[in-house]
Order: structure tokens, then sequence, then C-alpha cells
């Protein structure tokens, strides 16, 4: 009966497709374009943060009509967190590149 068993595996795997490299998902860039709604500080959190306060570095000033590209969110869950700018809130976009940080989500609309 064993015997049975393990050639009737056999037979299966032998008939199942192996996926092709063109089937494997690749992943796509960021193509979520925001328009700056109002002038706001791009801070980049310290070391030991995740997410951005309020207290953390200035990296540069973002102006109202501004284009950035974010594609995520970072999302404080404490007071420390919590911004007062474009109406509060404590969700900051990820900003990415060289001169890059977290700014207020609120004081973005789509582009």
């Amino acid at each position: 009966m064993k015997r049975l068993t393990l050639a009737a595996t056999a037979a299966v795997i032998t008939v199942l497709p192996v996926p092709h490299a063109s089937a494997v998902p690749t992943r796509q860039p960021c193509t979520a374009h925001w328009r700056v709604t109002a002038t706001v500080a791009l801070r980049r959190p310290t070391a030991d943060e995740v997410v951005a306060t309020v207290h953390s570095p200035v990296v540069r000033y973002l102006h109202a009509g501004d284009h950035i590209i974010s594609c995520s969110l970072a999302v404080g869950r404490d007071g420390e967190h919590a911004y007062r700018d474009c109406g509060g809130g404590s969700e900051w976009a990820v900003v990415r590149g060289p001169r890059g940080g977290q700014m207020p989500s609120a004081c973005l609309r789509r582009a």
C-alpha cells in the first residue's frame, strides 16, 4: 500500500507545472503623485524613532503647490506624534529620496 501511495504522489508532483520567471510578480514603482496644500516642514525622525514628531529635525520646507511622490504612511498612535498643521492628525506621509522625510498627510491632495 505504501508503494502505491508513493507512486501516486510522484505522479502528481511530475504533472504539476513549474511557474516560469515571467509568472513571478514584479514590484511596481511608486506612482502616487500628491500636491502640497500649505507650507509645511518635512521632518526626519531621529534614529530611535519610526514616526516623526513636531520636535524632529526639519530637512526642508515644502510649499503650497509643490508636487511629491509618496506611497506610504507612518502612523503615530500617541499624542507625541500628533501635529496641528492642516487641521491636525497623526498620519505622516513618507517622502522618499535623499532629501526625504515625513510630512503631515492632512496637507496633501491627489495631483
